[in-house]
């Protein structure tokens, strides 16, 4: 498969084809961690009618790829988000090593109506590290829209 088509851009594509195919025709709570983040706010960013709340978890500004670091991957989507009436929830592992915390407060500097959780102990996982926590997080989260 060529890199070209992993990119978050057409997985976005795709996400929006399973939803049509599964009859989803309301706005649902996209939620998406690193990558899937990217893939979050891109399908957030392309069809906002399609996406009630958008939760993001270790999202960084700038994403490394192995031929090294792909800003557009993030920095346009954050900014395109950003400009959006979309309630946003930004959640981080603490001790993440992957994306270390302190791209929170990059995510926090351009989604600034964003609601911020930090994860103590919790490293790039969250959902399976702390599951009952992030549950809770999201339900919360939902709740209060």
């Amino acid at each position: 498969m060529p890199a070209e088509y992993c990119r978050h851009v057409p997985l976005a594509g795709h996400v929006e084809r399973v939803l049509d195919r599964l009859g989803l025709t309301s706005a649902v709570h996209a939620v998406g961690n690193s990558l899937g983040g990217a893939i979050a706010m891109q399908l957030t960013a392309r069809a906002p009618t399609r996406v009630s709340s958008l939760t993001l978890r270790q999202v960084a500004r700038d994403l490394g790829s192995w031929r090294g670091v792909r800003p557009d991957w993030r920095t346009k989507p954050l900014a395109e988000v950003s400009a959006l009436d979309v309630p946003v929830l930004v959640a981080w592992g603490a001790h993440d090593r992957i994306l270390p915390a302190r791209h929170l407060i990059d995510a926090a500097s351009a989604l600034p109506g964003a609601r911020i959780h930090l994860f103590p102990r919790t490293g790039h996982l969250p959902q399976i590290e702390r599951t009952e926590e992030t549950a809770a997080l999201l339900s919360s989260f939902r709740n209060d829209l």
